[in-house]
């Protein structure tokens, strides 16, 4: 009997290590099946998170590009604007009176150091002209005179004329010293 109840406790034995072996394998297989979900979920969360951070990335980048366009196109401004200064401003500044409006003759021989050399016009009737030579007439603009040196045509006694060239403050003509406007 006693083998009989070894054969059959090496049974039960056998049978619950059987079960033991299945209950293991079944949790081993349960075991496997969460680590491969709880992996392809924190893989899944990894690539959010990398794919979260790339468009940071992008968005960053993006900004910087933006930022450094407007920098480009402020640069580019500045430039031009340095550009038409120079070009425009500057220039006409150095040659102030070569560009500025008529003025009166009063006013250049009032100051006649401050005209020596600089382009000038003015604007009057002509009181008389002559040709000996050297072509020149005198211009009256109502506040003073001034003789025009021209390599033009005189124009005639009465005529109103514009009168555009570089004033000479000391000129002898003859016996005289006067102020005058050398046309070209």
């Amino acid at each position: 009997m006693q083998n009989d109840f070894e054969k059959e406790i090496q049974r039960i034995l056998n049978g619950r290590n059987k079960e033991i072996e299945e209950e293991n394998n079944h949790l081993l297989e349960i075991a496997k099946k969460e680590y491969s979900r709880l992996f392809q979920e924190k893989t899944k969360e990894d690539f959010l998170e990398l794919d979260k951070k790339e468009k940071e990335l992008q968005l960053h980048k993006s900004k910087k590009t933006k930022t450094m366009k407007k920098l480009i196109f402020i640069l580019f401004i500045i430039i031009a604007l340095g550009f038409i200064y120079f070009k425009f401003i500057r220039n006409n500044e150095t040659k102030s009176i070569e560009y500025s409006l008529t003025t009166t003759i009063s006013k250049i021989i009032a100051d006649p150091r401050n005209y020596e050399g600089e382009k000038v016009s003015v604007h009057g009737t002509v009181e008389s002209s002559f040709n000996l030579g050297v072509k020149y007439y005198v211009l009256n603009d109502g506040t003073g005179t001034i003789y025009v040196i021209t390599e033009r045509a005189v124009p005639k006694v009465g005529e109103v004329v514009k009168a555009t060239g570089i004033f000479n403050q000391r000129l002898k003509i003859g016996d005289l010293q006067v102020e005058t406007i050398t046309e070209k």
